[in-house]
């Protein structure tokens, strides 16, 4: 397994108080190591957002941390859930990549996270003031 590798970074319908079954799944599998924050923008894709990574030392996406029991088991599920990887048709609309994430402590970290891998032609970009993403709720999608 590769440094870092248990790790994983989530910013939308994975996060704790998202209320979503697969966040669900992911607490049972995982333990929240804490917030993070990617270098990154987020765009809205449909009911969900996806992030793209920035080079701008301004832009930022707050999300959480987990550390995950059994990689090996919990990427191929969550992989299913955002529908990229073997079996999905290419290109895929997301794609999981390590990428350092800064902790609340200053540290940062090698985590896995699911970057949006397709155009962002007429995607809105989501404000870090969006009272959403305050609020620290993104929409919720009810099947899985």
């Amino acid at each position: 397994m590769l440094a870092g590798s248990d790790l994983l970074f989530v910013y939308g319908s994975l996060c704790s108080g998202s209320g979503h079954p697969m966040a669900a799944r992911l607490a049972a599998a995982a333990k929240l190591i804490g917030a993070g924050r990617f270098q990154g923008c987020l765009y809205r894709i449909d009911w969900y957002p996806g992030a793209v990574a920035s080079d701008h030392a301004d832009d930022g996406i707050d999300g959480e941390v987990y550390r995950m029991d059994a990689p090996e088991l919990t990427l191929p599920l969550l992989d299913a859930y955002e529908e990229t990887g073997p079996g999905f048709a290419e290109p895929a609309e997301f794609r999981r990549e390590l990428q350092p994430v800064r902790l609340e402590t200053g540290e940062t970290l090698q985590c896995w996270l699911y970057l949006y891998n397709r155009p962002l032609d007429g995607k809105p970009q989501i404000r870090p003031e969006s009272p959403l993403i305050a609020a620290g709720i993104p929409p919720v999608k009810t099947e899985m």
